[in-house]
């Protein structure tokens, strides 16, 4: 696993997302207020890449990595217009919306000469990448995990932080690996 070194390949890659989804400004100003949702957005950037595409191409031309970003915002927005909403709740509705997704990446295989990226097991992509040039992506067709999406989540979570800053996050953990569907924007 990397450490430091991911910050500026990460936040280059979140930087261009950003623009991709037209939501630059407004990322820019809450990542100023709370800089540990930006950290997070990174080490997702930098564990995913935005190369990773979403495989059903009617839903989307982003990459999988602006559809999380895009649900963090959509989620922490809805959070935050609720009568008597907290930061807290905005926060966890951030991560919960940026994790939401996460178990879609099981739907993409990614292969280098027949070496296929485990996510739980071979760091961030971002790294395996630069190892295994000429990858390629394609969609899964066999299940390869047998996880719950809780799992999933977590598994990635502390796959993409294994210090565990995550935990010391001012968010109820719990709500972002298994949000309600109170907590989901309609």
């Amino acid at each position: 696993m990397s450490s430091i070194k991911y910050i500026p390949a990460a936040h280059g890659i979140v930087q261009r997302t950003l623009r991709e989804l037209g939501i630059a400004p407004n990322a820019a100003v809450t990542f100023e207020r709370f800089p540990d949702l930006g950290k997070r957005v990174e080490e997702l950037a930098w564990f995913i890449t935005d190369r990773v595409k979403c495989q059903v191409p009617m839903m989307s031309e982003w990459s999988m990595l602006g559809i999380f970003i895009h649900e963090a915002f959509v989620w922490m927005n809805h959070a935050a217009v609720q009568e008597g909403a907290t930061v807290r709740e905005a926060k966890t509705a951030f991560m919960a919306g940026l994790l939401f997704h996460t178990p879609d990446l099981l739907s993409v295989d990614v292969t280098c000469k027949g070496v296929l990226w485990n996510p739980f097991q071979d760091g961030p992509l971002g790294e395996w990448l630069a190892t295994h040039q000429g990858a390629e992506f394609t969609r899964c067709t066999t299940l390869r995990w047998d996880f719950s999406d809780r799992q999933i989540r977590l598994g990635l979570m502390r796959a993409m932080n294994p210090k565990g800053d995550v935990m010391q996050m001012d968010i109820d953990v719990g709500l972002v690996l298994a949000p309600p569907e109170s907590m989901r924007p309609r």
